[in-house]
């Protein structure tokens, strides 16, 4: 299938079971949507959307998203699960914004956020990936558990990179349940 952002944009006004791939600065993305709208030539409507790009794989699974192509932003709502390795975000709303070369360079994800991996579980109202940094910052009644020990507070900050957390005007409870 040819790549590039001007075959998405020669799609179709609209169209059913459609799969678009392009590269983002050497970083290769698939959307799979079960419904796909051009609005206009610079935004792009999506119902039912997988969305895959880069290594490792990120996978981001929405009842809807909007994509505006030309501030590389995207939004995707109702029942949002994005993976990563291990890790596991699900909320009920999630907005990216990408760099020009393709990385992420933000994602706010607000509603119901939960997130888990093999050591740890985290909720909160509100989480901001921060790529230059490395952190994931919950705010929202955050609340991060690993085992039977529990942290809340009013904002946790993880870096995910070096497995360190801080926390804001937080409470510990050690074998909590």
């Amino acid at each position: 299938m040819p790549k590039g952002v001007s075959d998405v944009q020669a799609a179709p006004p609209a169209a059913e079971g459609v799969v678009l791939q392009t590269t983002l600065a050497e970083v290769p993305v698939e959307a799979e949507a079960g419904s796909v709208e051009l609005v206009d030539e610079t935004t792009l409507e999506a119902e039912d959307i997988t969305l895959r790009a880069g290594q490792p794989e990120l996978l981001i699974e929405a009842k809807h998203s909007t994509w505006a192509m030309k501030t590389r932003e995207a939004e995707f709502s109702g029942n949002v699960v994005a993976t990563r390795g291990e890790l596991v975000l699900r909320c009920d709303a999630l907005k990216v914004k990408h760099e020009e070369k393709g990385a992420i360079q933000e994602a706010v994800a607000s509603g119901n956020v939960r997130i888990e991996s093999q050591q740890w579980k985290a909720t909160g109202s509100k989480a901001v990936l921060d790529q230059t940094s490395g952190s994931l910052v919950l705010t929202g009644t955050p609340r991060l558990q690993e085992g039977s020990n529990a942290l809340v507070g009013e904002l946790i900050r993880v870096f995910l990179d070096d497995e360190r957390v801080e926390c804001e005007q937080c409470k510990l409870s050690i074998g909590a349940q």
